[in-house]
């Protein structure tokens, strides 16, 4: 109805004013805070940080979480450790803990199991802990854990089958070896799930002694 269409081109030009007006609002208090542009932007770089650390003292509660030592030598130290994150899948009495100590002269560690005996877990474990150990979070476990410094982090971890890059399981792993052959060092943590377990026995193990003697070579630590 016309008497419709009148209220509603009134209804649009009342909400264009009200646009309008937000703008001009907004322009005015921008110009008056110009002047403290940079006092504002370093109030709220600090309570970021603050806020930030705030939330790693409340998550580390959660767990009972310890702060880490960091290490410039190449050993992990965790004592009764866990996977952050089992402490919300699962009760605490129901969480199996692990000890960990390895490193110098010792730079591979090999994890062997049956199927869900918690491998992959524990693989997570410590490459989780090397990156809290970098970002200040606190970590399950007694004592002081100790981790050491990691300046890169490698994981093949999975299947990385595409079908639109047209890579097959064995293929998608070769591709991840590479990237990490290219860039691995004497401060690199590298984490390999089923070392080549998508090919022939002989071949797969042959490629993969090859591909660990090589990382081994370059000092970083393996598991």
């Amino acid at each position: 109805p016309r008497e419709v269409a009148q209220l509603n081109n009134r209804l649009r030009q009342r909400q264009n004013e009200l646009i309008q007006e937000v703008y001009a609002v907004l322009a005015e208090t921008s110009q008056k805070l110009q002047p403290f542009a940079q006092e504002t932007h370093s109030a709220v770089v600090i309570l970021a940080h603050w806020d930030a650390v705030q939330a790693k003292s409340r998550l580390g509660r959660h767990y009972s979480g310890k702060m880490i030592h960091v290490s410039d030598e190449r050993g992990f130290v965790l004592h009764q450790t866990a996977h952050p994150l089992l402490y919300w899948s699962l009760k605490q009495e129901q969480i199996i803990r692990n000890e960990i100590e390895f490193g110098d002269p010792v730079r591979t560690l090999l994890l062997t199991g049956p199927n869900t005996g918690g491998k992959t877990v524990l693989l997570k474990t410590l490459g989780l802990a090397g990156f809290c150990a970098r970002t200040g979070f606190l970590f399950p476990g007694t004592d002081h854990p100790i981790v050491p410094f990691f300046d890169s982090f490698f994981a093949d971890l999975g299947d990385n089958q595409s079908i639109e890059q047209h890579l097959s399981s064995f293929s998608g792993h070769i591709v991840r070896f590479k990237e990490i052959l290219e860039d691995v060092s004497d401060r690199s943590l590298v984490l390999i799930d089923e070392l080549n377990s998508a090919t022939d026995p002989e071949e797969g193990a042959a490629l993969g002694r090859a591909f660990l003697e090589t990382v081994m070579a370059r000092g970083a630590l393996i598991v």
